[in-house]
């Protein structure tokens, strides 16, 4: 489900200490902690004292200095004449949807406030390709991959009004290109038309994102051409997922961005090995934080944690995956008690319990404030 962005209140006093909740280009959604915000409030400040209006979505999104600033203007009264304006400066970070806007700098007056946020949404967009069905968004640090739609067996049928005659409408073709949340992929030198100069009849696949299609199915569009629609969810991006929570008891925020892999990266992604003697008989698991895993052969492109166990080939020991997905990154972590917060991943692969109910693996990550370790194994 949506939600708002809450934004990390960076330097705040203990006695000022605030929730901010922010939307792009729209109004804050009431809801949760933010239900007491103004209706038409864009950027919202909530504490023990109630609730506030810092801006209003009036203006469009302008580039100034390389980067995309947003204002929010006509907020809460805050003096004589006076009412409260808010900037938003994005800054394109490649790769990165899951890290919050960040408090930068407030007026004396209390009639302006400045956030920062370091973001793939301001990126600027550009055309990829990529090979074996595959392609990669540099910007949102996410791969396609399509291979996934191919039939070993047969081929997908539609039907159209003129089908007893048949030509070839293009040649085997593995490389997609993509921009902008479109998927394409030709199929070129087919048979020649019957005009004067004999042009080869062509083929145009455009795969759309929809997120409850599954596979889905090809579309044809028109009969002037062969272009055809194909809606499915292995062409829907990553969701966005804020990886920060405030703990509503003592104001204190957990900012878990740093933590998140994201492919195009460095390191991959996270893993820890089960404690048992026996190599063989090992378990292995990938992790991310926050965001599906970094493509490993064989977990589910959706997975955040992955099962690998291990066997023996040609005289050594190859991974190989034992369960596919032990779980989805669906919601940000949760504050357990002070330093300690939870990731809990859901609706993994079909599972079932010990008396015969069917079910779906989930995960849970414990994640424990270390102070001198910035990083450390799972």
């Amino acid at each position: 489900s949506e939600k708002n962005w809450e934004a990390v209140g960076g330097g705040q006093a203990e006695s000022e200490k605030k929730y901010f909740f922010i939307n792009v280009c729209h109004r804050v959604l009431q809801e949760g902690k933010a239900r007491s915000c103004p209706e038409d409030a864009a950027v919202c400040a909530v504490d023990k004292n109630g609730s506030k209006n810092l801006g209003k979505f009036v203006s469009s999104p302008t580039k100034e200095k390389g980067h995309i600033q947003l204002s929010y203007s006509d907020g809460d009264d805050c003096g004589s004449d006076k009412k409260i304006t808010t900037n938003i400066t994005l800054v394109c970070r490649p790769g990165d949807l899951e890290s919050a806007p960040v408090l930068r700098t407030t007026g004396p007056d209390g009639c302006f406030y400045e956030f920062e946020w370091h973001t793939a949404a301001a990126c600027v967009l550009s055309k990829t390709e990529g090979e074996n069905c595959t392609v990669f968004d540099a910007q949102a640090g996410f791969s396609f991959d399509l291979s996934l739609l191919t039939k070993k067996n047969g081929a997908y049928k539609v039907g159209t009004e003129n089908d007893k005659k048949s030509w070839n409408l293009g040649l085997n073709n593995t490389k997609l290109s993509y921009y902008d949340g479109m998927i394409k992929l030709s199929y070129r030198d087919g048979t020649p038309y019957n005009n004067e100069k004999h042009t080869p009849r062509a083929t145009l696949i455009t795969f759309l994102c929809d997120r409850d299609a599954g596979v889905g199915f090809p579309e044809y569009q028109d009969n002037s051409t062969y272009n055809f629609r194909w809606y499915t969810s292995y062409a829907c991006p990553e969701e966005p997922l804020e990886c920060m929570v405030t703990d509503p008891s003592k104001m204190e925020q957990y900012d878990l961005s740093s933590l998140v892999k994201f492919e195009g990266g460095s390191g991959g992604n996270w893993y820890a090995m089960e404690n048992s003697r026996e190599r063989v008989s090992r378990r292995k698991y990938y992790i991310n934080v926050c965001r599906p895993l970094n493509p490993v052969r064989g977990c589910d492109r959706y997975a955040s944690v992955c099962q690998m166990r291990y066997e023996i080939k040609e005289g050594s020991l190859a991974e190989t995956v034992s369960i596919s997905n032990l779980g989805v990154a669906k919601t940000g972590p949760v504050v357990e008690e002070s330093g300690s917060l939870v990731l809990e991943y859901v609706n993994g692969s079909a599972c079932t319990t010990s008396d015969g109910r069917l079910t779906t693996y989930s995960t849970r990550i414990h994640l424990v404030c270390g102070r001198e370790n910035l990083v450390s194994a799972v």
